[in-house]
């Protein structure tokens, strides 16, 4: 017996039987034009018809307003025989209008403008309520009725059109058919005829612009050509009625096989089952029969785990034996009215009829221990399969499967991220959790495009004066509407997108450009991405930075974290010793937070140890057991030639005990929130004033803040105007220090 399954009977969906294969028919059958081609021969033949007919009669149109124009000139010679004349002084006057309202009534225009030579409007006269009017450009128009409006006058000579311009010189007339009058009680079609005015000598004077009524004789032509279409039509109804009904009853044979056909075509191949597109078509109808029933659905979407690995490792022929095996598991779990689809290469999906909705984590349970169970392949190898399980519940009556579909595949992938062999009920949040990650992907592709992405810098401050040592250059972000997005959001975001090597290499030209225009020695910090490792161009934009910005490699120190490391050790290793050769200085980032592999300290040379901020949370709570961990920690990386820098420092007691404990640089909220390189310029301005002020006032180092807090409780009230840190406040001593605690607030 074969291990296939047999398709499912689901309505709409049973496959069509086997049908013999129809005989050929004879090669003179075969080479006869079918009717729709006939039929389209016979379109296109009465569409060429058509536009012929209607070009000529354009052609005519264009000759009988030639003809009309042919009139009006003769009128306008006779009525104003001096018109030539004066249109070559460019000049015409009062006493011409006279002449030109005469020729205008007379002849079948209704209204022209006159032009001189270099293409200057002169006159203008139109034929308004049964009179013509007439006056001279550019003075407007006088004597109106009272309430009377004239109409605005016909357009401009087109002058601006080079081939129309170059007609008029040659002596040619040009022809414009419109359909919209220019002015108001024109008629509906018109023809613009744009002509020279020739003296008696032959030789061009002017130039007019003459509108004729072509309305009339337009439609008298569309007649005609309306009568000729209709027996043009009758004739081809006639000879092609019989062809175009035979190729009509050959096209509905024709459909009722593509039906079957498309019935075969919504089913998988491989395992018999409804694929994605026959999976919509039978859940809306078994949809429909729950709404009727008033029984309540579930949507199923399962995902087989590491199916990839095994397709990969032993071929797809297992591959296609353990699609079987899971497709008899799956079907094994559910019941017969439940249906089961292949939507896609290892992903299946299923839509359930629940008695009770508690059922369903039962149900969820089942198919996961089933399909947990080993299987062997061709050669009796067990293979370990599992499935990762989303389903999403329909609310009563609901009939929508497609969003039910996704919203469980959204709870699959929740599963999935969970562990293999989980499940999960879709949960509204999670819906939620993927519109917000859309809208972060929308931002960091607009923040690319419109210049929103940003750079903060937070201070570096030594631990023995508390001066500032550099700046940490951190990655912000703002959507369209302006508002921040965390970097816990579209850091991963980007570099799922593969967006974070180009942010990269754009931060590290912007924060080293930003640090060359800082006094010396202060430094920049700047972290990097696995995604720089990566694509092998690393080295090369720290040269360019560098160069392009002028500033001192060893001002520079780079940040990587412990899964640049894991990732290719040997590729990263040799891209640090390149970028240490330059100058520049390789701190470890986030240092105790994950594997915190000694081996990664001895093979690669650090410069920095960077204390992840979980050491200084736990000193607050676990002080013994902290200043132990801590204090390993700077010995070891002092007997390795690190510095090590404390960060996430919120207290002043937490700063005076990491630099009690040796931590050289410290960095946290209680020094000064990252800031903007605006906010920044001012702090370095305050901090110069602190500098000058420090060194003719000196202070106590960090770590005798806590000796000084010790002495001041234990001696009972502290001397007037002095806090815990031994320090007066500002207006109780000569000169106020101000902090970077400022740019906090």
């Amino acid at each position: 017996m074969s291990d296939a399954p047999a398709a499912p009977d689901l309505p709409g969906l049973r496959p069509a039987p086997e049908r013999s294969r129809p005989a050929r028919p004879p090669l003179r059958a075969r080479l006869a034009p079918s009717p729709a081609v006939v039929l389209i021969g016979a379109l296109l033949l009465a569409l060429g018809v058509g536009a012929a007919m209607a070009w000529s009669s354009g052609q005519t149109v264009r000759i009988h307003a030639l003809r009309l124009v042919e009139t009006w000139s003769a009128t306008m010679t006779e009525a104003a025989p001096a018109l030539p004349r004066h249109l070559r002084a460019g000049r015409l006057h009062e006493a011409d209008l006279d002449p030109l309202r005469e020729a205008g009534t007379r002849a079948d225009a209704y209204g022209f403008r006159l032009f001189d030579l270099n293409g200057a409007p002169l006159a203008s006269a139109w034929r308004w309520r049964g009179r013509m009017l007439a006056r001279l450009e550019p003075a407007p128009p006088a004597s109106r009725a009272a309430g009377e409006v004239l109409p605005g006058e016909p357009g401009p000579l087109p002058l601006g059109a080079p081939a129309v311009w170059r007609r008029l010189s040659a002596g040619e007339r040009v022809v414009k058919l419109d359909i919209a009058a220019p002015v108001l009680g024109g008629p509906a079609r018109f023809a613009e005829v744009y002509m020279p005015i020739l003296d008696p000598q032959g030789a061009i004077a002017g130039y007019a612009e003459v509108y004729v009524d072509v309305d009339a004789f337009a439609a008298r032509i569309e007649r005609v050509q309306a009568l000729a279409g209709a027996a043009l039509a009758a004739a081809g109804a006639l000879a092609f009625a019989g062809p175009a009904l035979a190729w009509v009853g050959a096209r509905r044979r024709r459909e009722q096989a593509e039906a079957g056909v498309r019935r075969a075509v919504r089913l998988d191949a491989l395992t018999g089952l409804p694929n994605r597109a026959g999976f919509a078509e039978a859940a809306a109808e078994l949809a429909a029969e729950a709404a009727r029933d008033g029984v309540r659905l579930a949507v199923l979407a399962i995902d087989l785990d590491r199916f990839r690995t095994v397709n990969e490792l032993h071929g797809p022929v297992v591959g296609d034996a353990v699609l079987r095996a899971a497709t008899r598991v799956l079907r094994a779990s559910l019941r017969s009215e439940d249906l089961l689809a292949r939507v896609g290469p290892d992903d299946f999906a299923a839509l359930l009829r629940l008695s009770e909705a508690a059922d369903l984590p039962a149900i969820l349970a089942r198919i996961s221990a089933r399909v947990a169970t080993p299987v062997s392949d061709a050669e009796g190898r067990p293979l370990s399969l599992s499935a990762s399980v989303g389903a999403c519940l329909l609310a009563p009556g609901e009939l929508a499967v497609d969003p039910a579909l996704r919203r469980a595949e959204i709870a699959q992938r929740e599963a999935r991220a969970a562990g293999h062999g989980r499940t999960c009920l879709f949960d509204p949040a999670m819906e939620a959790r993927v519109q917000r990650r859309r809208a972060v992907e929308t931002a960091i592709r607009e923040g690319v495009t419109h210049g929103r992405f940003s750079l903060h810098y937070q201070p570096l401050v030594r631990s023995r004066d508390g001066a500032t040592r550099g700046f940490e250059a951190l990655m912000r972000l703002r959507d369209g509407q302006d508002r921040p997005i965390s970097p816990a959001e579209f850091i991963p975001a980007a570099e799922d997108m593969d967006q974070i090597g180009a942010l990269g290499a754009w931060a590290l030209h912007e924060a080293t450009s930003v640090a060359a225009g800082w006094p010396a020695p202060l430094a920049i910090s700047v972290n990097l991405s696995v995604a720089q490792f990566r694509d092998g161009r690393l080295v090369d934009t720290v040269r360019s930075a560098l160069e392009s910005s002028g500033l001192d490699p060893s001002r520079l120190e780079l940040e990587v974290t412990e899964s640049m490391l894991i990732s290719d050790a040997d590729a990263v290793e040799r891209q640090l010793a390149r970028i240490r050769a330059l100058g520049v200085s390789i701190a470890m980032d986030d240092f105790g937070a994950g594997y915190s592999s000694l081996a990664y300290l001895w093979r690669f040379r650090f410069d920095r140890l960077k204390l992840d901020r979980s050491f200084v949370l736990a000193f607050d709570a676990h002080p013994a057991r902290a200043r132990g961990m801590i204090g390993g920690i700077v010995a070891l990386g002092r007997r390795l030639g690190m510095k090590v820098t404390a960060e996430g420092i919120e207290t002043p007691e937490q700063a005076a005990a990491m630099a009690d404990l040796g931590c050289d640089t410290l960095q946290g909220y209680h020094f000064g929130r990252p800031m903007p390189e605006a906010d920044l310029r001012e702090v370095m301005r305050w901090e110069a004033d602190a500098t000058a002020e420090q060194e003719s006032h000196p202070r106590a180092p960090l770590s005798d803040f806590a000796a000084c807090n010790d002495r001041l409780d234990a001696s009972g009230p502290r001397p007037e105007g002095v806090d815990r840190r031994g320090r007066r406040p500002a207006g109780q001593s000569d000169t106020p220090r101000p902090t970077l605690n400022a740019a906090r607030a």
